[in-house]
């Protein structure tokens, strides 16, 4: 119903878990970075999440980040790392941070 036309640019950013797994879309790329999160804080991340925007039990996602949330990520995310231009880490960034990892994603292009 509704139609938003975007403009050609030389960078485009994409985002997702399963981003740099695919080695197709890495052929593609011309820089990544790879968020790296303690287990602990994805895990409240994730907690808080749950419980507050989808109503689910505190124990629910105990369970199903012990059963496949943890273990997926081992498997198919975590070993992505080596993979990335640059690590970095999954806490707050400043502006300056930003600011300078934008400066490298477009001296990459």
């Amino acid at each position: 119903k509704e139609v938003q036309r975007v403009s050609p640019t030389e960078v485009v950013i994409v985002e997702g878990i399963l981003a740099l797994h695919y080695p197709e879309l890495r052929e593609v790329y011309s820089y990544s970075v790879f968020v790296d999160t303690a287990d602990e804080l994805r895990f409240r991340r994730r907690l808080a999440r749950d419980v507050c925007e989808r109503g689910r039990t505190e124990e629910s996602v105990h369970e199903q980040w012990d059963a496949t949330v943890q273990p997926m990520h081992l498997h198919y995310c975590a070993p992505t790392r080596t993979l990335a231009s640059e690590i970095m880490t999954g806490e707050e960034w400043s502006d300056e941070e930003i600011g300078t990892l934008w400066g490298r994603i477009l001296a990459a292009v």
